[in-house]
């Protein structure tokens, strides 16, 4: 299984990566579709299952994701993905498994905020 890297071991094509998907992100959510939009919340949770991809691609599918939850069904998806990545890189990089837990907070308490239906 690949290590996740620390930012300080970041590429400069995974850094600018990065950076390019978080500034993506949110300009895409204005002009979707809702169909749109359940395909990037289903690729953002995939990416989060998916341990062989760089960590700058976990940064940003939780960044993809958060933006575009809309049900209960998809914020429990999302937080089983994050927490099933924590168990599996969150041993070699203590600075991510802090990031995934502030992040399902952050989902979890924006999601009771805004109240939409299951």
């Amino acid at each position: 299984m690949p290590q996740a890297k620390s930012s300080s071991n970041l590429t400069q094509w995974e850094l600018t990566m990065k950076k390019t998907l978080r500034a993506w992100v949110p300009v895409w959510v204005d002009i979707e579709s809702d169909s749109q939009r359940r395909e990037m919340v289903a690729l953002g949770t995939d990416l989060l299952h998916d341990t062989s991809v760089p960590i700058a691609w976990h940064y940003a599918a939780m960044q993809l994701i958060g933006f575009r939850i809309q049900t209960k069904k998809e914020l429990d998806a999302c937080l089983e993905a994050m927490q099933y990545l924590g168990v599996e890189l969150g041993v070699q990089n203590t600075a991510f498994l802090s990031c995934l837990q502030r992040t399902a907070v952050s989902f979890r308490q924006n999601f009771a905020r805004i109240k939409l239906p299951n």
